[in-house]
This record gives C-alpha cells, structure tokens and sequence, in this order.
C-alpha cells in the first residue's frame, strides 16, 4: 500500500491521476450534490466556467510563476504576479456570470465564494507542490546518503583483509618452519576464511551469525598455530543461529586481543572470548592479559577499535554499546552489546 502511494505521488507516470484526485477534492461539494440529482444546466455551467479559471490559475501559477520566480527565490515578484493572475483571472470569471446571468448587480456572496474559491484553490495546489518537492529532496537526500553509507562500509570492510592476511600468512611462515606437516590443512583453512570474506562478507550485506562464529573459530584456531604460551578460552552461545548480522564486527575485537596480549617473563597470555546471542540480542564480551598498551586508533595492518565504533555508529546508530577497559590487573576488556531486533538501517 505504501510503494503504491508512492507511485501516484511521485512517479510521473501517474501525474493525470495525481491532478484528478486534487480536482475532485477541491470540488468534491459540487460532485457530491450533483450525484443522482439532474441539476439544471446553469448550475453545471457555472461550476464549469469557475473550475476553468481555477485551473488557468493554479496552473499558471504552478508550471510558470513558481519555476520563474519562486525557485530562483525572487519572491516579491512572484508575490506580484500571483496577485495580479489572481486579480485578472478573478475579474475574468465575474464578467462571464455577469454576461450569462444577464444581471448587472451580483450579490456581495457571490463575489466572496469566488475569491475565497480560487485563493484557498490556489494555497492548496501550491502547498501540494511546495510538499511535493520536499519530500522528493529529502529522499534524494536519504538515498545519497544510503549511497555514501554503503560505498564507507565497504572501504571500512575491505581495511580487515590485509592486517588479518599478513597475519596468517605469518603464521603459515612460522608453521612451515615448526610442523610443515600441518601446513596443507591450515591452507585450507586460510582458504575457507577467504572464501567467506569474498562470498559471504563482501557480496552480503548481513550473514548469519553461525558463519559469522565458525569464521572466528577458523580464525581462534590459525592464530593458535603460531603462537606459544598463550591460553584462549572460549564460550559461543547462540540460542538462534538464524539471526543476521553484519559480518566481521568480531573479528577486530578478536585480532586485537591476540595482538596486545603478548606473553611476557615466561607468563602465559590469556584471552578469554564469550560471544552469547539471545533473541536478537548479541553480546561480546574479551577479556585479554595485556603485553603491550593498546593505541584507540592504532590502523596499523587493520582499522583498529576506533574504525570499528565508526562501523558500529553506521550501522546500529541507536542498537548497540561499546565499552572497552583496562583493569588494575592489567586485563583489557572490551564489551559489545548488539540490538539486531531494533530496526537500525533506513
């Protein structure tokens, strides 16, 4: 119903329904008490010759004194013109009645139904058309805006590929080097990690938050395949694996806590992860042992927390939280909170 109204509103094609909807609206008085009555041929007459000057009027107005004057913001000329066509047209209108009624003298109600008609007429047409173009540029506005939004969240996505490539790859080097046994499967896992960036994350706008959690898995577990004395727990409850999300919100979170949590004097580094979905409801909550101080707007290799609140602000403008913390114990902490229930694009 509403595309439909749209469509009579603003598609040209249905200008003639548009113009024939507002004429019966403004004359809708006449045409409800002509219905089922044979009204004598003077009064058709009359309302046909005031709906002509009504229209030459409205019309004028519309497609030469506002597109002239009115757009180019040159008002006391449109003011001027508009009075004067009013005026003329009014003047027009009165002389034919007086012509036709044959009478000299028309009575002072007369003369107030015409103005009072044609002005209110007029205000009419021209508040539909002023309302008109709003609305039309306010969705212009809205789909430029929808454009930039998607061209950003594509740039902004595409900034993950290199920092999280380097790192497998690295850590591929380092395999071959320790267990070059293990290096075919871990290719292949690198390649159903690209294989879901490509597919799935780049040429979607929402994936599945199942495929979003494998993707951290497959992640989780190439990262652990190079690295020593770093303990990782995690815990991915997903009460409805059909939700949807916009992918790889997790994986910055995950890549960071892995880059800041470097072992040191023999300790162990610990990262704990809970990714936990409930009704539409996500929250991420990682905790890491903290090796080395972590910039907010640290892009090297990756695009780092403060492109991810960037994202998050695009995406879920009043659907998510974000808090990040460093603890007296020296743990970084960083929890998201996502509403996917809440209607968050435009």
């Amino acid at each position: 119903m509403n595309s439909l109204i749209q469509n009579v509103l603003f598609l040209k094609k249905w200008w003639p329904l548009r113009h024939l909807l507002f004429w019966l609206f403004i004359y809708l008085d006449e045409v409800l008490s002509f219905i089922g009555i044979i009204a004598p041929y003077e009064e058709y007459f009359s309302v046909i010759v005031s709906f002509v000057f009504d229209a030459i009027v409205v019309y004028l107005n519309l497609y030469i004194l506002i597109p002239r004057f009115f757009k180019n913001k040159n008002f006391p000329k449109y003011l001027v013109f508009t009075v004067l066509s009013v005026v003329i047209l009014i003047g027009g209108e009165i002389i034919m009645e007086k012509n036709y009624w044959q009478e000299e003298q028309l009575s002072l109600s007369f003369y107030i139904h015409i103005f009072v008609q044609t002005t209110v007429t007029l205000a009419a047409a021209v508040a539909a058309k002023v309302l008109k173009r709003a609305i039309s540029e306010g969705k212009l506005r809205r789909d430029i805006e929808k454009e930039k939004l998607s061209f950003e969240l594509q740039h902004l996505k595409k900034q993950v590929n290199p920092h999280f490539l380097f790192n497998v790859l690295n850590g591929i080097y380092i395999q071959s080097q320790t267990n070059h046994k293990a290096v075919p499967n871990t290719i292949m896992q690198l390649s159903d990690l690209l294989r879901y960036q490509i597919y799935d994350a780049e040429k979607t706008d929402e994936v599945l938050i199942s495929k979003e959690i494998e993707f951290v898995k497959n992640y989780i577990a190439l990262e652990l395949m190079r690295r020593e004395n770093t303990v990782v727990n995690t815990q991915f409850l997903i009460n409805n694996p059909s939700t949807s999300i916009e992918p790889l919100l997790f994986i910055v979170l995950i890549e960071n806590a892995f880059k800041y949590s470097v072992s040191q004097n023999g300790k162990e580094a610990t990262i704990d992860i809970s990714i936990v979905e409930n009704e539409g409801e996500i929250e991420v909550k990682i905790d890491n042992s903290l090796g080395v101080q972590p910039a907010e707007n640290d892009n090297e290799g990756g695009f780092g927390l403060h492109n991810l609140k960037k994202r998050l602000e695009l995406l879920y403008p009043d659907a998510h939280t974000l808090e990040v913390d460093v603890t007296k114990e020296g743990t970084f902490s960083v929890k998201l909170e996502i509403y996917t229930n809440e209607l968050h694009h435009n």
